[in-house]
Protein backbone atom coordinates (compact mmCIF):
# COMPACT_ATOMS: atom_id res chain seq x y z
CA UNK A 1 0.00 0.00 0.00
CA UNK A 2 1.39 3.48 -1.17
CA UNK A 3 1.61 6.09 2.02
CA UNK A 4 1.27 9.89 1.87
CA UNK A 5 2.72 12.72 3.46
CA UNK A 6 0.66 15.83 5.14
CA UNK A 7 2.07 19.00 6.91
CA UNK A 8 0.81 18.79 10.28
CA UNK A 9 -1.81 21.56 9.52
CA UNK A 10 -3.29 19.38 7.01
CA UNK A 11 -2.85 15.66 8.51
CA UNK A 12 -5.13 17.40 11.36
CA UNK A 13 -7.75 18.91 8.65
CA UNK A 14 -7.79 15.15 7.29
CA UNK A 15 -8.54 13.30 10.30
CA UNK A 16 -11.30 15.96 11.21
CA UNK A 17 -12.73 15.51 8.08
CA UNK A 18 -11.94 19.59 7.08
CA UNK A 19 -9.53 18.41 4.30
CA UNK A 20 -10.59 16.21 1.46
CA UNK A 21 -8.32 17.05 -1.53
CA UNK A 22 -4.75 17.76 -2.10
CA UNK A 23 -2.89 18.70 -5.33
CA UNK A 24 0.43 17.24 -5.74
CA UNK A 25 3.00 19.40 -8.43
CA UNK A 26 3.56 16.56 -11.63
CA UNK A 27 7.01 15.95 -11.90
CA UNK A 28 8.71 16.52 -14.01
CA UNK A 29 6.11 19.38 -15.41
CA UNK A 30 5.19 18.67 -18.75
CA UNK A 31 6.45 20.67 -22.04
CA UNK A 32 3.97 22.99 -22.84
CA UNK A 33 0.15 22.16 -22.08
CA UNK A 34 -1.73 18.52 -21.27
CA UNK A 35 -4.40 17.12 -23.20
CA UNK A 36 -6.60 14.28 -21.77
CA UNK A 37 -7.94 11.49 -23.93
CA UNK A 38 -9.59 7.73 -22.87
CA UNK A 39 -5.80 6.45 -22.19
CA UNK A 40 -4.41 9.37 -20.08
CA UNK A 41 -2.62 12.59 -19.90
CA UNK A 42 -0.34 13.37 -22.38
CA UNK A 43 2.12 16.57 -23.20
CA UNK A 44 -0.21 18.27 -26.12
CA UNK A 45 1.03 19.09 -29.32
CA UNK A 46 3.49 15.86 -29.47
CA UNK A 47 1.81 13.36 -31.79
CA UNK A 48 2.33 10.13 -31.37
CA UNK A 49 6.14 11.15 -28.95
CA UNK A 50 3.74 12.75 -26.48
CA UNK A 51 4.80 12.01 -23.24
CA UNK A 52 2.23 10.38 -20.80
CA UNK A 53 1.85 11.40 -17.26
CA UNK A 54 0.75 9.29 -14.76
CA UNK A 55 -0.26 10.15 -11.50
CA UNK A 56 0.78 8.35 -8.44
CA UNK A 57 -2.76 7.43 -6.57
CA UNK A 58 -5.32 6.12 -8.03
CA UNK A 59 -9.08 6.08 -8.45
CA UNK A 60 -10.58 3.84 -5.59
CA UNK A 61 -7.21 2.75 -3.88
CA UNK A 62 -6.26 2.86 -0.16
CA UNK A 63 -3.28 5.37 0.85
CA UNK A 64 -1.93 5.30 4.29
CA UNK A 65 -0.87 8.80 6.32
CA UNK A 66 2.25 9.12 7.20
CA UNK A 67 3.47 10.58 10.37
CA UNK A 68 6.13 11.18 12.87
CA UNK A 69 6.31 8.27 15.06
CA UNK A 70 8.16 6.99 17.54
CA UNK A 71 8.30 2.82 19.49
CA UNK A 72 8.63 1.84 22.46
CA UNK A 73 7.86 -1.02 24.60
CA UNK A 74 4.80 -1.71 26.87
CA UNK A 75 6.73 -0.70 29.81
CA UNK A 76 7.45 2.47 28.46
CA UNK A 77 11.08 1.80 28.40
CA UNK A 78 13.35 1.70 25.44
CA UNK A 79 12.72 -0.98 22.03
CA UNK A 80 13.09 -4.24 23.42
CA UNK A 81 13.20 -7.10 20.94
CA UNK A 82 11.74 -9.07 23.41
CA UNK A 83 8.96 -7.41 24.20
CA UNK A 84 6.01 -6.29 22.29
CA UNK A 85 6.24 -2.23 21.12
CA UNK A 86 3.67 0.31 20.46
CA UNK A 87 3.83 3.52 18.60
CA UNK A 88 3.77 6.77 19.96
CA UNK A 89 2.15 9.42 17.82
CA UNK A 90 3.10 13.38 17.14
CA UNK A 91 0.43 15.18 15.66
CA UNK A 92 -2.80 16.35 17.59
CA UNK A 93 -1.00 14.23 21.05
CA UNK A 94 -0.03 15.48 24.21
CA UNK A 95 3.97 14.27 22.95
CA UNK A 96 3.77 16.53 19.89
CA UNK A 97 6.13 18.98 21.84
CA UNK A 98 9.03 16.60 22.75
CA UNK A 99 12.06 17.18 20.98
CA UNK A 100 14.19 14.67 18.69
CA UNK A 101 12.85 11.53 19.25
CA UNK A 102 10.99 11.42 15.84
CA UNK A 103 11.73 8.41 13.25
CA UNK A 104 11.12 10.61 9.92
CA UNK A 105 7.85 10.22 8.69
CA UNK A 106 8.85 9.47 5.04
CA UNK A 107 9.76 6.04 6.02
CA UNK A 108 6.95 5.49 7.91
CA UNK A 109 5.91 1.63 7.48
CA UNK A 110 2.21 0.95 6.68
CA UNK A 111 2.22 -1.37 9.70
CA UNK A 112 2.22 1.79 11.64
CA UNK A 113 -0.06 3.55 10.12
CA UNK A 114 -3.43 4.69 12.23
CA UNK A 115 -5.06 6.43 9.62
CA UNK A 116 -6.44 5.73 6.19
CA UNK A 117 -8.01 7.37 2.82
CA UNK A 118 -10.05 6.58 -0.05
CA UNK A 119 -9.05 8.26 -3.13
CA UNK A 120 -12.44 9.10 -4.89
CA UNK A 121 -10.71 11.73 -8.11
CA UNK A 122 -8.06 11.77 -9.73
CA UNK A 123 -7.44 15.10 -12.42
CA UNK A 124 -5.05 17.22 -13.61
CA UNK A 125 -5.30 20.99 -14.05
CA UNK A 126 -3.06 24.38 -13.12
CA UNK A 127 -2.34 25.51 -10.01
CA UNK A 128 -4.16 28.36 -9.88
CA UNK A 129 -7.21 27.16 -11.51
CA UNK A 130 -8.28 25.92 -8.22
CA UNK A 131 -11.85 26.95 -7.61
CA UNK A 132 -13.68 28.84 -4.23
CA UNK A 133 -15.03 25.10 -3.37
CA UNK A 134 -11.71 23.33 -4.45
CA UNK A 135 -10.65 25.31 -1.45
CA UNK A 136 -12.60 24.79 1.22
CA UNK A 137 -12.23 21.29 0.50
CA UNK A 138 -8.19 21.54 0.61
CA UNK A 139 -9.04 22.25 4.16
CA UNK A 140 -9.24 26.44 4.27
CA UNK A 141 -11.68 27.53 6.55
CA UNK A 142 -13.23 31.03 7.42
CA UNK A 143 -13.27 32.71 10.95
CA UNK A 144 -15.03 36.45 11.44
CA UNK A 145 -12.22 38.56 13.16
CA UNK A 146 -13.59 41.47 15.27
CA UNK A 147 -10.52 43.72 14.32
CA UNK A 148 -10.51 42.68 10.20
CA UNK A 149 -13.72 41.10 9.48
CA UNK A 150 -13.71 37.74 7.92
CA UNK A 151 -10.49 35.88 7.74
CA UNK A 152 -9.44 32.82 6.30
CA UNK A 153 -7.02 30.34 7.47
CA UNK A 154 -5.55 26.65 7.08
CA UNK A 155 -4.45 26.24 10.62
CA UNK A 156 -6.07 26.65 14.33
CA UNK A 157 -2.94 27.95 15.27
CA UNK A 158 -3.35 31.37 13.94
CA UNK A 159 -0.20 32.21 13.38
CA UNK A 160 -0.23 30.19 10.07
CA UNK A 161 -2.24 31.90 7.03
CA UNK A 162 -4.54 34.45 7.62
CA UNK A 163 -5.88 36.64 5.15
CA UNK A 164 -9.34 38.44 3.86
CA UNK A 165 -8.58 36.27 0.08
CA UNK A 166 -9.16 32.62 0.36
CA UNK A 167 -7.21 32.40 -2.47
CA UNK A 168 -4.17 34.41 -0.99
CA UNK A 169 -4.63 32.03 1.73
CA UNK A 170 -4.18 28.91 -0.04
CA UNK A 171 -1.08 30.60 -2.31
CA UNK A 172 0.72 31.10 1.37
CA UNK A 173 -0.29 27.01 2.15
CA UNK A 174 1.27 25.64 -1.15
CA UNK A 175 4.05 28.08 -0.80
CA UNK A 176 4.85 26.57 2.31
CA UNK A 177 4.66 23.33 1.04
CA UNK A 178 6.33 23.06 -1.84
CA UNK A 179 8.70 26.55 -1.54
CA UNK A 180 8.19 29.92 -2.24
CA UNK A 181 6.99 30.80 -5.68
CA UNK A 182 5.47 28.00 -6.29
CA UNK A 183 2.23 29.63 -6.47
CA UNK A 184 3.31 32.15 -8.90
CA UNK A 185 4.56 29.49 -11.13
CA UNK A 186 1.55 27.91 -11.76
CA UNK A 187 2.68 24.36 -12.24
CA UNK A 188 0.08 21.57 -13.42
CA UNK A 189 -0.53 19.49 -10.75
CA UNK A 190 -2.44 16.35 -10.02
CA UNK A 191 -5.94 16.86 -7.80
CA UNK A 192 -6.44 13.70 -5.74
CA UNK A 193 -10.03 13.83 -4.17
CA UNK A 194 -10.72 11.70 -1.14
CA UNK A 195 -12.60 10.18 2.02
CA UNK A 196 -11.09 9.03 5.37
CA UNK A 197 -11.74 5.71 5.78
CA UNK A 198 -13.53 4.90 8.91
Amino acid sequence: MKGICFKEPMFLATVEGRKTQTRRIINPQPDGDIYKNSFGYFDAHRGSKAKEHKPKYKFGETVYLKEPYFLVDYRGGLINSKCGKTVIYKYGTRHENNKGIWKNKLFMPEKYARYFIEITGVRCERLQDISFDDILKEGIYEEKNIHSGRLWYFSDKKHYGGSVNPHETYADLIDRIDGKGTWDSNPYVWVYSFILKK
